[in-house]
């Protein structure tokens, strides 16, 4: 960690005039302190310090603002760190944090940051930036300059955004999408072909302000049709190339869940969770068109992965994974944040496809503390990812086999009960709601 921070503080080094300067030993200083902080894993004092920095006219006190606030994940410091930005009044000081976001050599997470932070702002120069941004080779910075037009809702956006989604329109990926719900956030209007997207712009007034659309000037949500060859979840269609499957393997995933329309005569084997998750998965892998990148992972009171990373979607890797996916076995507690922790570790992944029958549990655990803590990592870390969690759940009582393996005869647990049914849900819809994702009831 050491040589990071020092190498990362590399970049406070210029100088300049400005009302409150930093001083060379002030500089020392906080660069000192700043290792010191996260060599201790000291958030607290991490988000002081970020106050502290914020108060200086220096833009060395913003560079040192960036590993301040992310090399220990925090979404209050995160936060602190966005305040600063939006707060800055020195054009010499936005100009030093344009050109730093525009840096491809150097760490993802600040310019992730700066990008969130002009997102906050009005000016010019962050205006320009934005608009060259949205350009990047990077899908975390395009989706978080493509949030960050949303946010800001200006008119030159809208040109913008409708040529990126021409260069990409027929990939249904998450800069796609992401780029349909800033457009029908900034025009009020959502197209299927680009032609009438294209159409729309060049008809739009010199003086349209998207600030100034009221409830009744048009749609407020997307509305994206399927396409045969959408690659679909339980029924909704996952819009990655670069996605995680995780998938709850825990015991009370060889229950079973009545269904109205079944009209078969083994409705404990054929409608059991994880044999439905298996067919679903399946299906999934089957249609993942070239050039997505993908892994699955398997929870319960042990976390299995596939592959260490995301993977090539070639029908020898398709074969493997489905193969590793048919070895499933229901057994086991629901470690549903070790699970979401593996997920994350993979640098490459945008999307992550969480299906879970429970809420987390661990042996001798607080199951609402649990959860409190799972979220509130995932708030902490995912600021700097944009990961996307779509989360699907068995949301039924359901019914235990009539024979369990390892259990006397007729011995069965009793279902959950419907407090713990509302805390999985809710568990569920927060984790999808607080990443932009999905959350589906499956029936």
């Amino acid at each position: 960690m050491r040589w990071v921070v020092i190498g990362l503080l590399l970049l406070a080094t210029t100088t300049s005039s400005f009302a409150k300067e930093l001083s060379s030993r002030e500089l020392s200083n906080y660069k000192r302190l700043l290792q010191n902080l996260v060599q201790g894993q000291s958030k607290p004092r991490l988000g002081e310090l970020i106050k502290e920095l914020a108060e200086y006219d220096d833009p060395r006190a913003y560079q040192l603002i960036l590993p301040a606030a992310t090399l220990i994940p925090s979404a209050k410091n995160y936060e602190a760190a966005l305040d600063a930005i939006a707060r800055v009044t020195s054009e010499k000081v936005i100009e030093e944090l344009v050109e730093t976001a525009g840096k491809r050599n150097i760490d993802l997470r600040w310019r992730v940051l700066l990008v969130d932070g002009f997102a906050r702002r009005i000016d010019e120069t962050t205006r320009k930036s934005l608009l060259d941004l949205v350009q990047d080779r990077d899908t975390r910075i395009v989706v978080a300059v493509i949030r960050a037009m949303s946010a800001r809702q200006e008119r030159d956006s809208i040109p913008a955004l409708i040529n990126l989604l021409e260069k990409i329109n027929t990939s249904r990926d998450r800069v796609w999408l992401e780029t349909r719900h800033a457009l029908v956030k900034l025009t009020g209007q959502d197209y299927d072909a680009i032609e009438d997207w294209k159409k729309f712009a060049e008809t739009l007034p010199a003086d349209f302000d998207p600030k100034k659309l009221g409830e009744g000037d048009g749609l407020t949500k997307v509305n994206i049709k399927k396409v045969d060859d959408s690659v679909e979840f339980f029924g909704e269609e996952i819009y990655s190339r670069n996605l995680v499957f995780v998938i709850d393997v825990s015991g009370s995933m060889m229950m079973w869940d009545d269904s109205e329309s079944y009209s078969g005569s083994n409705a404990e084997n054929d409608l059991q969770r994880l044999k439905r998750a298996k067919e679903q998965l399946y299906a999934a892998l089957g249609k993942l068109p070239k050039g997505t990148k993908f892994n699955v992972i398997a929870y319960s009171d042990k976390v299995i992965s596939w592959k260490k990373d995301l993977q090539p979607a070639t029908s020898a890797s398709i074969k493997s994974a489905t193969q590793f996916v048919s070895g499933f076995k229901a057994e086991g507690l629901t470690h549903t944040d070790d699970a979401l922790k593996r997920a994350f570790e993979d640098l490459a992944v945008d999307t992550i496809v969480l299906l879970s029958d429970g809420a987390p549990g661990k042996q001798n655990a607080d199951t609402l503390k649990l959860i409190r803590d799972t979220v509130e990592w995932v708030r902490d870390v995912n600021p700097v990812r944009k990961i996307r969690i779509d989360t699907f759940g068995f949301t039924k009582p359901g019914n235990w086999p009539e024979r369990i393996p390892g259990a006397p005869v007729g011995a069965r647990p009793q279902p959950p009960s419907a407090e713990h049914i509302k805390v999985f849900v809710e568990f569920l819809q927060e984790l999808a709601n607080s990443t932009g994702g999905t959350f589906r009831s499956i029936d």
